[in-house]
């Protein structure tokens, strides 16, 4: 993922970032549901291994985007100056 994916692709990329972590949630919170047809479901279609495969991907995932999104802040200003001394 390099700065320029992420600047032209950033709102998917928050998209996509949101929706893995609420399915997450949302997986982990009805998992040991009461309500049995929920929980069946869940139980019969996902394995604990499936459920923490996701959470791994995501944070990883989340993780580049944000080293990604630090390094563009960081490197802002030093970018504003040479367009600002290409444009004199």
């Amino acid at each position: 993922m390099d700065e320029e994916f992420v600047l032209e692709n950033i709102k998917d990329l928050m998209k996509c970032l949101t929706k893995s972590n609420v399915t997450l949630r949302w997986l982990i919170l009805h998992k040991n549901s009461s309500m049995k047809k929920i929980k069946g479901i869940i139980n019969e279609g996902l394995k604990l291994k499936d459920i923490l495969s996701l959470l791994l991907i995501t944070s990883k995932f989340e993780g580049k985007l944000i080293k990604c999104l630090e390094d563009l802040i960081l490197s802002k200003e030093g970018r504003l100056n040479e367009d600002k001394a290409t444009c004199v």
